[in-house]
């Protein structure tokens, strides 16, 4: 007895400290929400008697009851808080199902009958059956049972009704021995290739052919491995070895130096790498290729988090050093190349030849199973040749002599696996290897075919040449070179091309079919003149589950709306930049999209809530405007003959719709009123030449935003509410955005997109509505209900004013908050674009010859408004505070990073002007760092202000390191709080290169001057307006909102009464305390004399 008090008391010491109760379940109790009589006020200290815990717990069920039954009516608010300011969760919801891992294989096999018993129940099949798992048998489409087979003779329960042919076989195996011994015995024959192969024949080519090039590499530090680490994602993959990426970051700095001094013994080769390190894990993804035999799965090797950080770091180093050996048309794996880079040089060199006239001929292919295929001996004796040092070269080869790799299947490994050939995929070295395998393809093409121009993405091989004998040549030397390293083209992704029809006609008798459009690398490239667009129409027709994925989830239309340039355009238009596409197949995106969404009420034009959304890409127009301008400026920076071919193309554009990037930039620019000039020249909608390709790309995307807007006035001047809008000003759009709620956004952005707002316009559809105000019997219009319906007089009263001007106010913005754009600000951009530089005028050439102190600063006005913002810069010498140099930033983009940087080129201009040592104080620590950044020789800072950085940066070059020294130094500065004479210096004159600054920013022409006071007082008037017609509005919505929910409620009140029916009864029981948990079974087990579902009924009315 003593132990079961000890044990009951010590149960009930854990019920009064359990977990699951804040501070402890004793404590949750005294502050319990609800209280029932006869329950103690504080629980006791030891065990409680029979009628105590009975009150306990008859208290604790009625606050349970309570909790669950509140979770219930709450729980939509609680799935709405998951999506509250982030996009993870619905981006989890947009997310495509990750492939499935093998888990059965199933094979179709096929035995021909030899002979049919005259009884019908023998056959007997040609070949050894595998009766391994489970298998459906049929003969010739008819389903048989298979009782036994013996010596090739199938014993079937049944006799057959006629003569067959064919035995099939459905067979599945669900055994994990079976389903490794079925890819160990396919992917074993293919990894234990190239034993016994003779290379010299490549490698004599490689040694006359490739240039040697020695390098070294330096050892991997502690910063180095830690960066590598953080490049992982925090869930990356465990190797064998079980080591994680946390779990190496987090080890003491004493490991990690062993770690490292482990790895640098391997590159040395005094010691072997750690079996550890050498066995993969194989896991198998579907292809989703409609396969579920082992052609059906992908093979993704995973070895130790440990190897794959070393092999990481090795293969970024080297690839960055092959970027300056490898031709500038080898694209895959190289440093600053895209996939995007072979299409589309292939696309423009097609396009040009259309218009031209010229013939262009091509082929393309792709190498089976490349990287389980490449041989090793070769391509390690290539990369001995060109330099690779012996630290790499060493463990490498090492490595994938000893590897093993295991296939994982439900958590169980198949026996080890060894190979000869082939590069592991999972191994960051074997990319590299396929690099040179791709060089070596470029310079076997280069030098036993000139005249023929090779490409290459991986082990995407293409060739483009002039004539139907060069390509022949050109296919059969690429045949040649494939054989020269046994690996094998595929046939069904090998294709050729011309752009005329006789070229075709001549290539037809090479084998690979000749094809006038297709899709390669994500672009949809078409070779000859006509338009092909079909594969985009069915990219963007298959976004179907992605809109009924959006429609179902929770989250709210702002976060749907964000997510539209990413999930859905992003997809259905990947490759648009070389591929026309009509307007009305934008429109049906953005009418799906805002169904979808369920921001389409009547009236709302998609067009208008797409593009006034946020972000501006939501719009598959812009999506689509912003794309072209995009990729082709990244592509000229890429592709170095893009800028010739642009101008063949302009000087000699006839007007023809073309498929290719300069056609399709000339449609979607002519679009918002842009032109091309002359390359890379351009003119935007306001009349303004632009520098296409050193344009900020911070103000390239504001001025197509501009000009997309103005197009997008225009498509709507057709409505009466909209006839006087004269584009849109976006600044004015934007404004007081990030200070109202979620649900006034979404109001303001229904009322922007044209929704019919109150019941004079829906009484034009809905014949049910009189369109008249209840209240007054007056049409209920807009104006009636912001400047005359006296429900409203409250909401009206502090804004008294603006229903005053309503006559003189544009019928956009009164009705619809729809702002112009500020007539006034063409002139002002105009004035901005013909403002000369000035770093280069100097007031004075220093003082002495020793060191030069100079302080820099710069200075904007009106910062908040982009459009509306002044930009200056100053350069004192410390000496007297002379000024060296002043003046305002020119061009259109005016910021103070900008005027920042035109302060520092001003002061490198100045040190090569006057040949003397210079130390320049900055009070922008940006453009100190960045500065340091390109003395040290690395990148320059990549931001809104590349072309600024880049005139830096060549002024830089001319500059010794030694005599121009760059400090920061604190901003405004306090001389009343400065410790030291050197700060108080510090202050004094950065105050005054502050000062200088503001002077020279405010000293402009008295035209620009006028002209930027009306634009500034156009748009303070207007946002005055627009505040004080949205506070109505936003009055009236909540009013309506308040009355519409009263009368809910009411409704709701009325609906819950209900008057007990006469001789009713109070329940005097609890029927699930009542009845036992099988009273199911016990009723059936009763024998009555009445129906059982009677029985059942009645027990539970009882």
């Amino acid at each position: 007895m003593p132990i079961v008090a000890s044990t009951r008391l010590d149960l009930w010491r854990s019920i009064l400290h359990a977990r699951g109760f804040r501070y402890g379940f004793e404590s949750w109790w005294r502050s319990r929400p609800a209280k029932l009589v006869g329950s103690p006020a504080a629980l006791p200290r030891t065990v409680p008697d029979e009628s105590c815990i009975r009150a306990i717990h008859e208290d604790f069920r009625h606050n349970f009851r309570k909790l669950e039954s509140w979770h219930l009516r709450h729980r939509t608010k609680i799935l709405d808080a998951k999506y509250d300011k982030s996009l993870a969760q619905i981006q989890k919801e947009l997310r495509a199902p990750a492939p499935e891992q093998v888990d059965t294989l199933q094979f179709r096999r096929s035995h021909a009958i030899l002979a049919t018993a005259s009884s019908g129940v023998q056959v007997h099949v040609e070949g050894p059956l595998d009766l391994r798992g489970t298998s459906a048998w049929a003969i010739d489409g008819e389903p048989v049972d298979l009782i036994s087979c013996e010596d090739n003779v199938c014993t079937l329960a049944s006799p057959v009704s006629s003569i067959g042919l064919e035995l099939e076989q459905v067979q599945t195996l669900s055994s994990v021995a079976d389903v490794h011994s079925e890819f160990v015995s396919v992917w074993a024959a293919r990894w234990q290739q190239h034993t016994s192969v003779d290379w010299s024949r490549f490698l004599n080519f490689v040694r006359a052919f490739l240039p040697s090039r020695p390098f070294d590499l330096p050892d991997i530090d502690a910063s180095m491995w830690s960066r590598a680490l953080r490049r992982f994602k925090p869930r990356a993959a465990r190797g064998p070895d079980g080591w994680a990426r946390d779990d190496l970051l987090k080890l003491p700095p004493q490991r990690t130096a062993e770690l490292l001094g482990l790895l640098r013994a391997i590159e040395a080769e005094t010691q072997p790498w750690p079996r550890q390190l050498l066995v993969g894990f194989v896991c198998l993804l579907s292809k989703d290729n409609g396969r579920t035999d082992t052609q059906g799965y992908r093979p993704i090797c995973v070895y130790s988090i440990i190897y794959r950080a070393w092999a990481g770091i090795r293969a970024q180093q080297v690839l960055r050093i092959l970027r300056g050996l490898v031709p500038e048309d080898l694209f895959g794996f190289i440093p600053g190349h895209e996939t995007t880079e072979l299409w589309y040089a292939v696309q423009l060199e097609v396009e040009q030849c259309c218009q031209t006239g010229d013939r262009l001929l091509g082929m393309s292919t792709d190498i089976v199973k490349c990287f389980n295929h490449l041989p090793r001996l070769p391509l390690l004796g290539m990369a001995a040749h060109v330099g690779f040092p012996a630290r790499l070269l060493g463990p490498w080869s090492t490595f994938l002599q000893s590897t093993e790799r295991r296939f994982l299947v439900r958590g169980q490994v198949s026996p080890p696996v060894l190979s000869s050939c082939g590069f592991p995929e999972g191994c960051p070295l074997s990319p590299v290897a396929m690099v040179l395998a791709d060089w070596a393809f470029h310079i076997y093409m280069k030098a036993f075919l000139p005249p023929v121009r090779p490409l290459s993405y991986v082990d995407n091989l293409a060739c483009l040449a002039r004539t139907p004998f060069d390509l022949a040549r050109a296919f059969n030397s690429v045949q040649c070179f494939m054989d020269m390293l046994q690996l094998t083209l595929d046939a069904s992704k090998t294709y050729v091309w011309a752009t005329d029809a006789s070229a075709r006609r001549s290539i037809a008798c090479l084998g690979p079919p000749v094809v006038e459009a297709t899709r390669e690398l994500g672009g949809i490239m078409s070779f000859g003149a006509s338009v092909r667009n079909a594969a985009l129409k069915d990219r963007c027709q298959a976004l179907g589950p992605t809109w009924k994925a959006l429609a179902r989830s929770r989250a709210p239309a702002c976060l749907k709306i964000h997510t539209l340039p990413s999930k859905c355009w992003a997809k259905a238009m990947h490759g648009i930049a070389g591929v026309p596409l009509a307007e009305a197949q934008l429109q049906q995106l953005r009418t799906a999209a805002t169904t979808a969404i369920k921001i389409r009420p009547a009236g709302v034009s998609s067009l208008l809530r797409l593009s006034l959304s946020s972000p501006d890409t939501a719009d598959p127009g812009f999506y689509q405007l912003w794309c072209c301008a995009r990729d082709l400026r990244r592509m000229a920076g890429k592709l170095p003959n893009l800028l010739s071919h642009w101008r063949t193309f302009a000087a000699r554009y006839d007007g023809r719709q073309l498929h290719g990037p300069f056609t399709k930039l000339v449609q979607v620019f002519a679009q918002i009123g842009w032109s091309v000039q002359t390359p890379p020249l351009v003119m935007d909608h306001e009349g303004l030449l632009h520098n296409f390709l050193t344009l900020p790309l911070m103000l390239l995307r504001r001025l197509l935003e501009h000009a997309w807007l103005q197009y997008v006035a225009s498509r709507h001047t057709h409505r009466a509410a909209m006839f006087d809008l004269k584009g849109l000003d976006p600044a004015l759009l934007q404004a007081d955005l990030s200070r109202l709620s979620a649900l006034d956004n979404s109001r303001l952005a229904t009322v922007r997109a044209g929704a019919f707002l109150f019941g004079h316009q829906h009484a034009h559809y809905d014949l049910r509505k009189d369109g008249l105000c209840p209240l007054c019997q007056q049409p209920d219009t807009v104006e009636h209900r912001v400047r005359f319906c006296p429900r409203y007089a409250d909401l009206r009263q502090p804004h008294q004013w603006v229903c005053d001007a309503w006559p003189s106010l544009p019928t956009s913005l009164t009705h619809h908050l729809l702002p112009s754009a500020n007539p006034h600000l063409p002139a002002l951009r105009g004035m901005l674009q013909a403002t000369a530089d000035t770093t280069g005028v100097f007031f004075s050439s220093g003082f002495g010859d020793g060191w030069q102190h100079v302080f820099t600063d710069g200075s904007c006005l009106d910062f908040a408004c982009p459009d509306l913002a002044l930009a200056g810069w100053g350069l004192i010498h410390a000496h007297g505070a002379t000024a060296l140099a002043c003046g305002v930033v020119p061009g259109l983009l005016q910021s103070a990073p900008r005027a920042e940087l035109c302060a520092m080129k001003a002061a490198a201009r100045w040190a090569i002007f006057t040949r003397q040592p210079c130390i320049v104080w900055s009070d922008a620590l940006n453009v100190v760092e960045g500065v340091h950044a390109l003395q040290d020789g690395r990148p320059r800072p990549s931001n809104a202000d590349s072309d600024l950085w880049t005139e830096l940066a060549a002024l830089l070059e001319q500059l010794p390191q030694a005599n121009f020294l760059v400090h920061h130094t604190p901003s405004h500065l306090d001389k009343g709080l400065t410790d030291s004479p050197f700060e108080d210096w510090l202050a004094v004159h950065n105050g005054h290169a502050d000062t200088l600054a503001g002077l020279a920013n405010r000293n402009r022409p008295h035209a620009l001057r006028t002209t930027h006071a009306a634009a500034l007082q156009y748009h303070n008037t207007t946002l005055e307006a627009l505040r004080a017609l949205r506070a109505i509005f936003f009055g009236i919505a909540e009013h309506s909102r308040h009355s519409t929910s009263q009368a809910n409620h009411a409704a709701e009140d009325d609906e819950e009464f209900q008057a007990p029916p006469t001789g009713c009864s109070s329940k005097l029981v609890d029927l699930e305390d009542v009845l036992s948990l099988d009273w199911r079974s016990q009723l059936g087990s009763c024998i009555f004399e009445f129906p059982n579902s009677f029985a059942a009924w009645g027990w539970i009315l009882f």
